[in-house]
């Protein structure tokens, strides 16, 4: 009876619950982490809308499906995402945040935002 809108409350509810018991654990990194899974439901809803429900009885659901495979990101974007996530976290402090510096911090800001580039 929910239909797929039900479906995206269910995980916004699941993905907050979620965050609210990382978090204590986690720090700010547990929101990131429950926010990419929300953020993963919405993409996956929003590419079944318009492949679905978004094109005309279906008539266009191939042209939908090709226009969404050309949004996809390079083999080359993907890699450079996992090597810039590595070497975030090897650049990341070691130990509990709390006991980890200023410079520690800067540090790994600073890593982030080379790998931005």
């Amino acid at each position: 009876p929910f239909g797929l809108t039900g479906f995206m409350l269910i995980t916004f509810v699941f993905s907050s619950s979620v965050a609210y018991s990382i978090v204590p654990l986690y720090g700010s990194v547990g929101i990131v982490w429950s926010n990419c899974v929300n953020l993963f439901f919405r993409a996956a809803y929003s590419a079944h809308f318009i492949v679905y429900r978004g094109s005309a009885k279906n008539m266009m659901k191939d042209s939908a499906i090709q226009g969404l495979a050309k949004a996809l990101p390079s083999r080359i974007v993907i890699g450079t995402m996992v090597a810039s996530g590595l070497i975030c976290k090897i650049a990341s402090p070691r130990g509990p945040m709390a006991e980890a510096s200023l410079m520690d911090h800067a540090l790994h800001v600073a890593v982030g935002a080379l790998c931005g580039l």
